[in-house]
């Protein structure tokens, strides 16, 4: 089993599914994903509402065609939400009783960050779940772009100046004499 595959089976418990890896992969419709397999269908549904696979992870998983997890995705929207919700719940419950058992770990843990990890764990993945960004990037960087067309405005004319002070006009010859080189 490859390393993506076993990282599937870690935040969820994982039915044995008994899949024949042997045979064709399924290449029909959502709806007859479900009625022909409806145990690999429940796990398509789970991987579908964690938001962490994609559909061709899912779909070798549970040994489908992408196209009908990606079908499954777009019409099987209420039991996605149902499993969704289910996970929420489980992640939330989860996130609650490890920031409980935070505080009675702080004073036998031996860096005080130990102690949150598990926390920090579910919430991520509850985060992950809701659809909400599991991390913020602020960035205060302050450009003042008038500023720099002045600078660069500035840098011109100075060009500018630097290019005419070199011009050399040419001497005025009278007529009849010849240039001296």
């Amino acid at each position: 089993m490859t390393e993506e595959l076993q990282q599937i089976e870690l935040p969820m418990e994982v039915q044995a599914l008994g899949i024949d890896y042997s045979e064709p992969l399924f290449r029909y419709t959502g709806q007859r994903f479900k009625a022909y397999h409806p145990d690999r269908y429940e796990e398509a549904v789970k991987w579908i509402a964690a938001n962490k696979f994609s559909d061709r992870t899912i779909a070798r998983f549970v040994h489908a065609d992408y196209r009908t997890i990606q079908q499954i995705r777009l019409s099987q929207t209420k039991d996605i939400e149902t499993q969704r919700e289910k996970l929420k719940q489980t992640f939330y419950e989860g996130m609650m009783l490890f920031a409980e058992r935070t505080v009675e770990l702080l004073d036998c843990a031996k860096k005080p960050t130990e102690s949150a990890v598990p926390m920090g764990i579910f919430k991520d993945a509850w985060l992950q779940v809701a659809g909400l960004p599991t991390a913020n990037i602020e960035v205060n960087h302050h450009f003042d772009i008038s500023a720099e067309i002045q600078k660069l405005h500035k840098e011109a004319e100075e060009t500018i100046k630097q290019v005419r002070a070199r011009v050399i006009e040419p001497p005025q010859l009278t007529e009849g004499e010849k240039p001296t080189t």
